[in-house]
């Protein structure tokens, strides 16, 4: 009867040490993707972007010819490239967007660019008949700090945040807003703004 007992405890004792976490295991445990704590970030860098936008629109320089990247001097409107690049700099500066957000800025306004090339400068021109950033004619700053955020998580890397505008009319308009980890921080990556033909 003890040997019975003794290589009953001998076999538990073997599997219960097989069973311990190998080296990192626990640790990869504790580092697991913290959902709550990531959806709070991406949020957070969503409405940092929008706040900072708003006052950084209002201020003297945004519309100073620092900031002017649109040529109208000629047949067709033209991207003045180190004005843009000063444009862009500064949304970069604001800690609110990554590089991801300034390569997709740079690319729409070369599309952009393209259009105005087939447009008479007369003209409400493509793109820009608008804000670009609220994607209205109207000042829906109020709306956007009201907005509810969902958030879904494409990877550990990046995510899709849907900012819902709830106008009181009806159903919300929905916003997309691409955002990415960059530095191990959340940044604004894309702001999805359909353009005017």
């Amino acid at each position: 009867m003890k040997n019975l007992f003794f290589v009953l405890l001998m076999t538990i004792t073997f599997f219960a040490c097989t069973q311990t976490p190998k080296s990192g295991e626990a640790d990869s445990a504790q580092s697991a993707f913290d959902t709550t704590a990531n959806t709070q970030a991406v949020e957070t860098a969503v409405r940092s972007f929008f706040n900072w936008y708003d006052a950084f629109m209002r201020t003297e320089a945004f519309g100073s010819d620092k900031f002017n990247f649109i040529d109208n001097t000629g047949e067709h409107l033209k991207i003045k490239p180190a004005e843009l690049d000063a444009f862009l700099n500064e949304f970069l500066k604001s800690g609110a967007v990554g590089k991801a957000f300034i390569e997709k800025e740079k690319a729409l306004y070369a599309e952009c660019e393209k259009l105005w090339a087939n447009e008479p400068i007369d003209e409400v021109p493509s793109c820009i008949d608008h804000d670009r950033y609220f994607c209205a004619q109207d000042d829906l700053t109020e709306f956007y700090k009201k907005a509810k955020i969902k958030v879904a998580f494409d990877s550990d890397q990046t995510a899709t945040a849907t900012v819902m505008l709830d106008f009181g009319d009806g159903p919300t308009s929905d916003r997309i807003i691409k955002v990415a980890k960059e530095s191990d921080k959340w940044l604004v990556a894309d702001v999805n703004c359909e353009l005017s033909e």
